[in-house]
């Protein structure tokens, strides 16, 4: 019993001298921009790729979880890089051409629910070629559709940041945080995600009067698209920092005053 409980106390005075010094190295590494998973510092194009990749991916998951829990019949899809990524001149090109909306943006469907039996993956960054556009929507009803367009994220200089900005990102900085590689990188979304009406860009030829009218309303709502713009605290591998609630955590608007196009 006596050998017992000396083994017990070696090993709890190991794991209070190599716990700490463990924590210590990595959290060391990590404010040295170290990538733990690549045991290296990403180059700037490495990090992009892999903040791209997380934010889509982040969205599958959502997009899963949503069509599980609220039986919906979501899809994401992504158009090819060849495909036009101005959402303005896609909306305006749409407008009466006998297109459905995923042929109007080129669209191929990644993921559908599960009682389409089609399989929830993520996909890597190598998988992603800029420029695209990933786009949610439910496909059995009008309504909404969430864009993320890749061209507007842009890695921002943290002393550019507003001084509201720059007190968020250090709040959300814990020690915790930190240890995960955040509190290096900073990601201006840019108006980057967008919000628009289907049938703005879903042709069925018809004519019916009260499905026009719906069409002409949804064209002029999204001409004049919803704009959403976010400061993204980004980890040395590119994770994206997240909420308690599974959202992507925005430190606030955009670190200039200046409108978008």
């Amino acid at each position: 019993m006596k050998i017992q409980i000396k083994t017990w106390g070696k090993i709890a005075i190991a794991l209070c001298v190599f716990v700490p010094t463990l924590l210590s190295s990595a959290y060391y590494a990590q404010k040295q921009g170290v990538c733990l998973k690549a045991g290296r510092v990403l180059s700037e194009n490495e990090l992009r790729k892999a903040v791209l990749a997380n934010i889509v991916n982040h969205r599958i998951k959502q997009t899963s979880q949503y069509n599980h829990e609220w039986k919906q019949d979501s899809v994401i899809g992504i158009n090819s890089p060849a495909q036009e990524t101005n959402l303005q001149k896609l909306i305006e090109a749409s407008y009466n051409n006998g297109k459905s909306f995923e042929e109007n943006f080129g669209l191929n469907k990644i993921l559908l629910n599960e009682r389409t039996q089609k399989k929830y993956d993520t996909l890597n960054s190598d998988e992603l070629r800029e420029p695209f556009l990933a786009i949610n929507f439910d496909t059995r009803r009008r309504g909404y559709a969430t864009i993320f367009i890749s061209d507007h994220i842009n890695k921002i200089v943290f002393s550019d940041l507003k001084p509201e900005l720059k007190e968020a990102a250090k709040e959300k900085m814990t020690w915790y945080n930190e240890l995960l590689g955040y509190g290096n990188h900073y990601f201006d979304s840019d108006s980057s995600f967008r919000i628009i009406r289907r049938e703005c860009c879903d042709n069925r030829n018809s004519d019916d009067e009260d499905y026009l009218h719906r069409k002409k309303e949804a064209y002029d709502i999204s001409l004049n698209k919803h704009k959403v713009t976010h400061i993204l605290a980004v980890s040395n591998c590119g994770d994206i920092l997240l909420s308690k609630n599974g959202e992507i955590a925005s430190l606030g608007n955009k670190y200039n005053d200046e409108d978008d196009d």
